[in-house]
């Protein structure tokens, strides 16, 4: 194999043209070896559930329930609807002296 003069090169350009097959075993074999076992990268499960973009949906829309839900109850949102990201939410503490965070939590 000879050596490559990288300034010869230009966006686009094929280095080296290679496939490698990936099958459901490969995935896991790699995930062992490199310590990575989260099930997203392999799992028929996450696959059915429309991969990312599907459980990204799914948390947006467990999130729309939870926001409206305790908006319901009174509380008000830390973040503006239009910054908040889909995983973890924060609600500010109610100024109602009745509120007590360890009877409600």
């Amino acid at each position: 194999m000879s050596l490559i003069d990288l300034s010869e090169l230009t966006i686009g350009d094929v280095v080296v043209d290679t496939e490698i097959p990936l099958s459901r075993a490969s995935l896991i074999d790699y995930a062992a070896a490199s310590g990575d076992h989260n099930p997203i990268h392999w799992s028929e499960r996450f696959a059915e559930e429309g991969g990312l973009d599907g459980r990204a949906a799914r948390y947006a829309e467990n999130g729309r329930i939870l926001v409206e839900g305790m908006r319901a109850l009174g509380f008000e949102s830390l973040l503006d609807d239009a910054v908040q990201a889909p995983i973890i939410y924060t609600f500010r503490t109610p100024a109602d002296p009745a509120f007590v965070f360890t009877d409600f939590y």
